[in-house]
């Protein structure tokens, strides 16, 4: 006999109120397709992380000897995207979870293993997909 395990679901509810001293136009977002296990401000990332950057737009560097490469990825218009942290964490699954802003961005650097961010990324689709679904979503008048 076989037993189905339900689908886990989790609804955690973000309410933010973000202040213009979160402006931070020299903050940059890296969104990279690897874990590491560390949360916080790099330090001299100018000095371990060399971005070489091509005429397509594309940026080269490499992590721990494997190639990586990005494109700038604009936050489409309307939308603002938010870095948060847990500010308490919780014990259990059906505790409230509290979770502050840090910084905010209108774009990030998107980084890829071997090759560039293009359309069939999920990270682009998921983008993409904002545009789309504000345009299902309209009132149709006649």
């Amino acid at each position: 006999m076989t037993s189905e395990s339900k689908p886990h679901t989790q609804i955690i509810e973000v309410r933010t109120s973000v202040s213009s001293k979160l402006q931070d136009g020299d903050k940059k977002v890296q969104h990279l397709p690897f874990s590491i296990d560390y949360n916080g401000a790099a330090k001299n990332m100018d000095e371990y992380f060399v971005i070489e950057k091509s005429e397509n737009g594309v940026q080269h560097s490499a992590f721990r000897g494997r190639p990586i490469k990005s494109k700038e990825t604009a936050i489409p218009d309307g939308y603002t995207g938010l870095v948060i942290q847990e500010s308490s964490s919780s014990q259990r699954e059906d505790e409230e979870r509290s979770f502050m802003v840090q910084h905010q961005f209108k774009s990030f650097t998107h980084w890829e293993l071997d090759n560039p961010p293009n359309s069939d990324n999920q990270t682009q689709k998921s983008l993409n997909w904002l545009s789309l679904s504000q345009v299902l979503h309209e009132t149709i008048t006649e």
